[in-house]
């Protein structure tokens, strides 16, 4: 059995990761975020509102109440934005900044704290491949956040292996997801024009995603530390 929290969206990759860890009812999950999960036999759900750096240790403190110690932290934070060099507004800036990198860092710092000594732990945290692997015009600023969680992962990872934490990362190509899709774009449009970006000709559906976060919080992944994996089929280029 194992106390699993889940940080951030509670749909797409991070609902299949929910739904996941459900399925073997020894589980306790947990989920932190603006809006509850939409699954039957959450344990415990707490608000965080990710662009709000209080809210991160206040989830937290809540939490330590009615959930108790974690030893599995899935950390799906993020929000998607596009904006040319010199186009890039403050509030744009500010935002992308304060929800992709300073609360995920935030939120891993609050994790650990709550691993305990004797067990250790494991965190894996949603990057994008769009930050390690490809390069895109108006992608700076959130390419950026992601590639800057992806190294501060690398670090952590070596601070905290002698404490058996591991911490990892998991960087997703086109996922089937509503991040992905752009306004009034129909499924078949949308898979159109991010398929054609890899190998496969085709996007990701979460559970994939997700089937890659679970295994590396496993203890199949034991020997796996401070790595970002890339989860897609070849040859990615936004």
């Amino acid at each position: 059995m194992s106390n699993v929290v889940v940080i951030g969206s509670t749909s797409g990759i991070a609902g299949a990761v929910i739904g996941h860890y459900l399925e073997d009812r020894g589980n306790r999950v947990a989920t932190l975020g603006r809006r509850p999960a939409e699954h039957p036999g959450i344990d415990y759900h707490g608000h965080l509102d990710a662009e709000r750096l209080d809210t991160v240790s206040d989830a937290f403190h809540h939490l330590d109440e009615e959930f108790g110690p974690i030893d599995i932290a899935v950390n799906c934070i993020g929000v998607w934005g596009y904006a040319t060099v010199t186009d890039i507004r403050d509030d744009d800036l500010r935002s992308m900044c304060a929800i992709n990198l300073t609360a995920t860092i935030a939120a891993i710092r609050e994790e650990v704290s709550r691993m305990s000594e004797g067990s250790g732990g494991a965190i894996v945290t949603v990057t994008s491949a769009v930050g390690s692997s490809s390069a895109g015009a108006g992608l700076g600023v959130y390419a950026a956040t992601k590639a800057g969680i992806a190294a501060f992962t690398r670090c952590a990872a070596v601070e905290l292996a002698p404490r058996d934490i591991r911490l990892n990362c998991v960087a997703p190509g086109p996922v089937r997801t509503e991040m992905t899709r752009l306004p009034g774009e129909s499924d078949v449009d949308r898979e159109d024009r991010l398929g054609a970006l890899v190998s496969s000709g085709r996007m990701a559906g979460v559970g994939e995603i997700a089937s890659a976060i679970v295994w590396l919080a496993s203890d199949s992944s034991s020997y796996i530390n401070g790595t970002e994996l890339l989860a897609h089929s070849g040859g990615f280029s936004s």
